[in-house]
């Protein structure tokens, strides 16, 4: 009898959950989606990428709600029908934007990456996958390649599918365990509890080297490992207001207005350079969480603005806005490149196909699961089989360069830029022992180390040529953004260290470099540090602003790393930064650099992809010519050799992409693979002078 009654007293408060359409619910989707759409479109709110994570509670309140609704009703959940209608709600709007975009790339984007990564991406975002695929492929969310991939905003698709696959049977057990034994009837909270305690751990401390030290794509910004707390806080949102709910106007509107300050302050105190995910995730999650709190009492003016029609409207169509506005961005930048302009008529034009999407495509196939087994076999298929079999042709078609001689030719002769394993990373949990990164065991000279960013990983190849025509020994042992040259890049304006783990890199090495056996020590860097407005410089604790101070900072820094080096019997080779095609942040120059991978597919076909890669070595110069002094000035008066390659790279003053179908710039500040190994003889000759 008691048993009976508790089980009223449950299935009365899971059915609380939510018996109705929330419209406050889609205007919060709307908020969500212009968040993005703002940030993506280049528009001055650095945080609007959190959008996302807003994304990310309604998707875990609702699901709760929904699954609450239905263990109510009839005490299990029918997983069948839960993953057909996520299926149905999600996937085949998911195709037609992909399948699309797959032509299009075809057509806009270059063969010599940028269709290899997307067509990647889209069969990841098709199989659940995206997330992990584009962290392996395309890098971090703000790094320069991923603004060249048409569906990089499918990642958090991935994400969400990814919860879907795991979360409804950590309920469904919750709740077995608590109608079987009374004592354990809150057990589901407190597993979800536990899945977002754990979850915000690994956000937290998961890629610290102090704690687990994992990898990016584990518990980074793309995982789903180190966002089920976002989810999970939804979730719980969901399950609390089973019992309680806010009970006056007065107390919904204070929530829901601080919710909206949260939101607000999201955008505004959040970028690119916050750790992401981590403790400032706690803002927009916690906003989003007051506004969905707010909205379950209906009386208070943020939720009656968020219920207007104009809002619940945007947040029905927006899951297909925002399926569709990032290709349409991707393609405008490479048609109209720099044009903020072009990035936000593009947007405005994605609402077209987008609003198509959620008539014809993504408003019907909801309705699709009430048709017979018979008939919604084939159709799931076709979802399916329809974009992949489109995504298969493409990468066919680009493998073998489409069929074109010029293509072939490039794709044969680029060589990305990578070191051994372990020997280059930006991760330093990833690092090898510098002993285990000799590339030329055979040598019995002297040993030649090589030492600094990946603008001296990119020497790798001409020195193991060099080193093993002069019979040494030879050492790479480098990592990304972080010369060593004691001191460490920062962002500006927080003062957060540029690449973590540099400071430990630069300590580690230069402790193995004075243990080591006597030789010759190449330093490469990029210069890119001083020009870039956005990085500062830390040296012992305090950040170096502005060109000036930086370029002292360095110099000096750079000073006393070969001086150490020297006491410890090195002799050292300082490789001045090659002539950059346009500056970091320089809007007006951004354009200079055109490689190959710039170049849109048909431009190969009418062969005017190599008229616009090429600058005056004269234009950079200008730029470089007094960081170049500078270092130049440290490197003689400490007794170091100088190697300048500028006139190697760039001969007969003029810098070119390509030469002889061959790629002599990998981008607008590296060298390629090739180019490193036909400047061999200029390595072959500062080491034989350096030798003793």
């Amino acid at each position: 009898m008691q048993q009976a009654t508790t089980d009223r007293v449950e299935k009365t408060q899971l059915q609380a959950v939510s018996s109705h359409r929330r419209g406050d619910i889609q205007g919060l989707r709307a908020v969500a989606v212009l968040m993005v759409l703002v940030f993506h479109a280049g528009l001055p709110l650095p945080g609007g990428f959190v959008g996302v994570d807003v994304f990310f509670v309604i998707s875990g309140f609702v699901i709760t709600a929904m699954l609450a609704r239905e263990w109510a009703a009839t005490r299990r959940i029918r997983f069948g029908e839960f993953y057909l209608k996520r299926f149905l709600r999600l996937t085949p709007a998911l195709a037609a934007m992909v399948a699309t975009t797959v032509v299009v790339s075809a057509f806009v984007l270059s063969p010599l990456g940028p269709q290899q990564t997307t067509a990647a991406t889209a069969a990841g975002s098709l199989l659940l996958a995206a997330n992990w695929v584009i962290s392996a492929t395309t890098g971090g969310y703000f790094d320069t390649s991923a603004g060249a991939n048409p569906l990089l905003n499918t990642w958090s698709l991935s994400v969400e599918e990814q919860f879907y696959v795991v979360f409804p049977a950590i309920l469904a057990l919750g709740w077995i365990l608590g109608r079987r034994h009374r004592r354990l009837r809150y057990v589901a909270v407190i597993v979800v509890s536990a899945v977002a305690f754990v979850s915000f751990f690994l956000a937290m401390y998961g890629p610290n080297p102090e704690f687990f030290g994992a990898d990016e794509w584990l518990v980074g910004f793309y995982s789903p490992l180190s966002r089920a707390w976002e989810f999970a806080v939804g979730a719980l949102l969901a399950l609390a207001l089973t019992r309680f709910r806010v009970s006056s106007p007065a107390a919904a509107t204070a929530v829901g207005f601080g919710g909206v300050a949260m939101l607000l302050a999201s955008l505004w105190f959040i970028n690119e350079s916050t750790t992401f995910p981590g403790k400032w995730t706690l803002v927009p999650v916690v906003g989003a969480m007051c506004l969905l709190l707010a909205g379950s009492y209906q009386s208070n003016p943020v939720t009656r603005a968020l219920s207007t029609r104009p809002m619940v409207k945007l947040g029905d169509w927006s899951y297909s806005i925002y399926l569709w506005h990032w290709p349409f961005i991707v393609f405008a930048t490479i048609l109209f490149p720099g044009s903020t302009t072009a990035m936000v008529i593009a947007c405005l034009l994605s609402l077209i196909p987008a609003i198509a999407s959620y008539y014809w495509i993504e408003a019907p196939f909801r309705r699709a699961r009430l048709l017979p087994v018979r008939h919604l076999v084939p159709l799931v298929a076709a979802t399916l089989i329809i974009p992949l079999g489109l995504t298969a042709c493409f990468g066919i078609a680009v493998s073998n360069g489409y069929w074109n001689q010029q293509i072939v030719s490039l794709q044969t002769n680029i060589d990305p830029i990578v070191g051994t394993p372990g020997c280059f990373t930006d991760n330093r949990a990833n690092l090898m022992n510098p002993r285990d990164c000799l590339l030329n065991a055979t040598g019995a000279g002297e040993p030649v180390y090589l030492a600094g960013d990946s603008n001296a990983l990119m020497f790798t190849a001409g020195l193991l040529a060099a080193s093993e025509e002069a019979k040494r020994p030879f050492t790479s042992y480098t990592f990304s953004s972080c010369p060593l040259v004691g001191v460490v890049a920062t962002w500006r304006k927080t003062g957060a260290v540029y690449r973590p783990g540099c400071d430990e890199y630069q300590k580690e090495t230069l402790a193995w470099l004075e243990d080591a056996e006597a030789g010759t020590v190449v330093l490469g860097s990029a210069d890119y540090y001083l020009r870039d407005p956005v990085l500062g410089i830390k040296v012992n604790g305090t950040q170096a602003k502005g060109y000036a101070a930086k370029t002292q900072a360095y110099t000096a820094g750079l000073r006393q790393t070969i001086q150490t080096l020297q006491t410890a019997g090195h002799e050292v080779v300082v490789v001045l930064p090659i002539p950059n095609f346009r500056l970091e942040s320089d809007e007006a120059s951004a354009e200079a650099w055109r490689g190959p991978q710039s170049c849109m597919n048909l431009a190969f076909f009418i062969d005017s992809c190599a008229k616009d890669m090429q600058t005056s070595l004269s234009v950079v110069s200008d730029r470089q010519a007094a960081i170049w002094a500078e270092i130049t000035r440290v490197a003689e008066e400490t007794g170091s050799r100088v190697l300048d390659l500028s006139a190697d790279i760039c001969p007969d003053g003029q810098c070119a992409v390509t030469r002889d179908e061959v790629q002599i710039y990998a981008d607008y500040n590296h060298i390629s693979t090739q180019e490193s190994r036909i400047l061999a003889p200029e390595f072959a000759a500062v080491l034989g002078a350096a030798g003793r």
